[in-house]
């Protein structure tokens, strides 16, 4: 977990605009939601592999986070794309 904070603070020390506070926090969110997808994959494999299968569905009900991941990133382009000059 401190990788992850280390990650945000990075991000946001690099992106210190007000205009773009939005972004800096949606692309903090998804350093963490790119950490913990990354972890669900090989557990969900991990868990097949020994047969438990309960494990296992609630690892898969899980992946689901990346459609969370996958929302962060369309809303950063609609405002990236909101701000951008014209």
């Amino acid at each position: 977990m401190p990788m992850i904070l280390r990650e945000n603070q990075k991000m946001q020390s690099m992106i210190d605009n007000d205009e773009r506070s939005d972004v800096s926090l949606i692309a903090s969110a998804q350093i963490g939601e790119h950490y913990e997808i990354a972890a669900y994959g090989p557990a969900a494999a991990h868990a097949k592999l020994l047969g438990r299968q309960e494990d296992l569905q609630l690892l898969l009900q899980t992946l689901e986070e990346m459609r969370t991941y996958e929302l962060l990133t369309q809303i950063a382009e609609r405002s990236v794309d909101q701000q951008a000059p014209a």
